[in-house]
């Protein structure tokens, strides 16, 4: 199962991860997502960099995952994002807070911003200390 930690993060091993997820085609507006992530990839065909949004959803107790190229990444310029729909315990037992169509709003009012606002930007910071107690296993205990 990949790691939930380095595909929030979009590091190269949760890219590498990200391979053997099943893939979906479609999406639903109202369907739970755990993870968005807009990230600048090479296409298909290798020649150019793309900035793709990337949605994770769960289906048959399977985390799926769904893309759509943006276009040309030159073209964005904000940096790559990730923004956390749900929570995934050790047991692999999980929640989504988040819908797809609600994760696709607030990655819409990131992309168009030259910077995060503070209030994301220390949202960003108390994360990042939850999955570092989360790696101490100090949550769910």
């Amino acid at each position: 199962m990949p790691s939930l930690r380095n595909l929030w993060r979009g590091t190269a091993q949760g890219q590498a991860e990200a391979v053997a997820l099943a893939a979906t085609v479609a999406i639903l507006p109202d369907e739970p997502a755990f993870l968005l992530s807009e990230l600048t990839q090479k296409t298909p065909d290798s020649r150019e960099f793309h900035r793709y949004q990337i949605i994770k959803v769960v289906r048959d107790d399977r985390l799926v995952e769904w893309r759509e190229d943006l276009g040309d990444s030159s073209l964005f310029k904000a940096a790559e994002f990730n923004i956390l729909g749900g929570w995934v315990q050790p047991n692999g037992k999980g929640e989504a807070f988040h819908t797809v169509d609600e994760l696709q709003k607030m990655a819409d009012e990131v992309r168009n911003r030259d910077k995060l606002p503070d209030i994301i930007e220390d949202q960003m910071a108390e994360e990042e200390e939850d999955w570092d107690d989360f790696r101490k296993g100090k949550l769910f205990t």
